[in-house]
């Protein structure tokens, strides 16, 4: 098959190196795609402003209140193509057991870079043309 024993050795020198290659190139790849993305937990006292993310992070927006009133925080708007709705819970606040206080807690993930705005209303969820108790808002400001 081989005329000589010197156009093995280079036959073998090649596929010996793109194996090299291309196990750098795996190894480059799998750590990009298994870097850790931050957790970002936001409170009330981020109302307005804006928070910077980068692409997976992940956002936990913690909003408290009260489902005796009737009143409940709604996901009013958030831009689907950028940010991605993981969850909603609801749990009885550990820091007032004795009182009525409950957190809305959201997650999202950053999918996309750019600006993008995720909006609550507080309000009686059947009151669908009444204004809203209180507002939350945060603007996402997503890079790579």
């Amino acid at each position: 098959m081989f005329q000589n024993k010197q156009n093995f050795n280079r036959l073998f020198q090649r596929i010996l190196l793109i194996l090299i290659l291309l196990s750098v190139v795996l190894t480059i790849n799998s750590c990009a795609l298994f870097t850790e993305s931050r957790r970002i937990n936001l409170a009330g006292e981020s109302n307005g402003k804006t928070i910077k993310a980068e692409v997976g992070d992940t956002i936990t927006v913690n909003l408290a209140g009260n489902p005796e009133t009737g009143c409940a925080w709604i996901l009013k708007k958030y831009d689907e193509k950028k940010i991605k709705f993981l969850s909603v819970q609801y749990k009885k606040s550990k820091s007032e057991p004795n009182k009525s206080q409950w957190q809305w807690i959201s997650r999202f993930k950053v999918i996309k870079t750019g600006e993008s705005k995720i909006e609550f209303v507080y309000k009686h969820p059947w009151e669908e043309n009444k204004q809203s108790f209180e507002n939350y808002y945060i603007i996402i400001s997503a890079k790579k």
